[in-house]
């Protein structure tokens, strides 16, 4: 194999990378909808200077509605009959799962990439369309986890149901992006301005309860792990986390290119 490109796509993110060998050479994220995502990723790769001479393709979705009409195009485009992950495949660790079907590709391609690099047993926390946290314990065994909202779920919310707030900020797009500011556990919490009030009460709030759910892992199994963060939000609680050392917003690209070479090299 010598360039595979692999797309992660989820409800509202999709992860675009192209692996040439083991080497990451271009990836690019961007928030999707379901309804207009296969024009928006036909846009995508116009930005994309690695998309000649691909040898495969490998795709981790966890918007199955889109599958059929997104395999068609990318052989259209490429020549190329596209791979799905799913639970039926090889992976580097076992499943302590009743119904491993239902386990998103999102999260088989995390758990993947998180054994494979760091070994087991290990957790990872995926801030992505909701905020997954998977634990993969010291048998190399997929134990489960934690899915919670994610933080952008809260400001919706937030803003939907005060209406001062709402006139203040009619619309949520950009708000964490525009408001996004150093912080670390030094930080000041205590806001004298609504938008920092906010954004502190979101990230230290998300922060908190992260590490409070990881903390309540760890005393379920025994002992603590190693854990990762990635997704797109991830960077937003960097810092903060006093569990979370490492982050790899690739994590998941990673996941599907090792996915790929268990299984179709």
């Amino acid at each position: 194999m010598t360039r595979l490109l692999t797309i992660d796509i989820g409800n509202t993110q999709t992860s675009i990378g192209v692996f040439k060998q083991d080497k990451l050479v271009e990836r690019i994220n961007f928030n999707s909808k379901s309804s207009t995502l296969i024009d928006q990723i036909k846009e995508k790769f116009l930005t994309l200077n690695s998309l000649n001479d691909l040898d495969d393709i490998c795709i981790a979705s966890v918007v199955p509605s889109l599958n059929e009409n997104l395999k068609d195009y990318l052989t259209k485009e490429f020549g190329l009959q596209a791979k799905f992950i799913n639970s039926n495949l090889k992976f580097d660790f076992k499943f302590n799962y009743p119904n491993s079907q239902e386990i998103g590709a999102d999260r088989l391609a995390d758990a993947q990439a998180a054994v494979k690099t760091f070994g087991y047993p290990v957790c990872v926390c995926d801030f992505g369309t909701a905020t997954n946290n998977e634990v993969n314990n010291e048998n190399s065994a997929f134990g489960g986890g934690i899915l919670t909202t994610r933080i952008e779920t809260s400001i919706e919310s937030l803003f939907k149901k005060t209406e001062k707030i709402n006139a203040m900020y009619p619309s949520t797009k950009g708000f964490l992006k525009e408001s996004k500011k150093s912080l670390d556990n030094k930080s000041k919490i205590i806001a004298n301005n609504t938008r920092d009030a906010i954004y502190n009460g979101l990230i230290f709030g998300e922060a908190l309860r992260i590490d409070a759910l990881l903390n309540k892992i760890f005393d379920e199994l025994g002992y603590q792990t190693q854990t990762i963060a990635t997704g797109g939000l991830c960077t937003y609680i960097e810092g903060l986390s006093k569990v979370i050392k490492i982050y790899d917003k690739d994590l998941t690209l990673y996941g599907i290119q090792s996915i790929y070479k268990n299984n179709f090299i």
